[in-house]
């Protein structure tokens, strides 16, 4: 096995493998057995997506095998409709946090990249309509929906602008886009609560790497030639021949 992360420390690999499998059971149990005590069951939800989609995302920088880990995927986005479904007092809109609009972007461009069906697509829309709608995921979702409505505007134009551009552009110009916006990334997502993760020294397990997985999610949707910038850092181009294998 070989890593696909160049920053990913292996020499913790075992005790985070079993420190992410350890709290996705004790979440499964509790959700399983329903003590009295918890009483805030949408935490757990959202405590058990969260911890399920990054241990995704390790097994992937740690080079494992996306077929493998594409049950992963579907289990964190299940149990994050789960914790959408939760009364809107309790929901933070995609406009006011940063966090909220990326970790929903890296779910949807996972499940298109792993093509969930057409039944998870649909809930995973309705979770849009309830976060507030986007230009950029809507378009997203408009290729697996194709009756999907376009929000007139991006909720994050910095971060995201240059990325939905290549929709509008022609295909000669879509590698060069694509190229520029990973050129940026990095910078681009420094709201980002993971960003610079990888200088974490008191939690060895804090950083799972550093992926543009919507870069490669458009990239499929547009079938876009990614010869030229396959190797670029953050392109996840593992997961992109994943999709056009499928």
């Amino acid at each position: 096995m070989m890593k696909r992360e160049p920053l990913l420390n292996l020499a913790n690999l075992k005790s985070c493998r079993a420190d992410f499998e350890s709290e996705i059971t004790e979440n499964k149990e509790q959700l399983a057995s329903r003590p009295p005590e918890i009483k805030s069951w949408d935490t757990v939800y959202a405590i058990l997506s969260d911890t399920q989609l990054r241990y995704a995302i390790y097994k992937y920088s740690e080079g494992g095998s996306i077929k493998d880990l594409a049950q992963l995927v579907t289990e964190a986005t299940q149990n994050y409709i789960a914790y959408q479904n939760y009364p809107p007092e309790y929901i933070t809109s995609m406009k006011d946090l940063f966090l909220v609009y990326q970790e929903y972007l890296t779910i949807l461009s996972l499940n298109i990249l792993v093509k969930s069906d057409r039944e998870l697509m649909e809930k995973l829309a309705a979770v849009c309509d309830t976060l507030g709608s986007d230009k950029l995921t809507d378009i997203m979702l408009s290729y697996v929906l194709p009756d999907r409505k376009i929000a007139g505007k991006l909720l994050w134009p910095k971060s995201f602008e240059k990325l939905y551009s290549v929709f509008d552009a022609k295909k000669e110009q879509q590698p060069e886009i694509i190229a520029a916006y990973l050129s940026g990334w990095y910078k681009n997502m420094s709201k980002a609560p993971w960003y610079n993760s990888h200088k974490n020294t008191e939690n060895q397990c804090a950083f799972i790497g550093y992926w543009s997985f919507e870069s490669a999610a458009v990239v499929c949707l547009l079938n876009i030639d990614d010869t030229s910038f396959r190797d670029k850092l953050f392109y996840p181009k593992d997961f992109a021949d994943f999709n056009r294998n499928l």
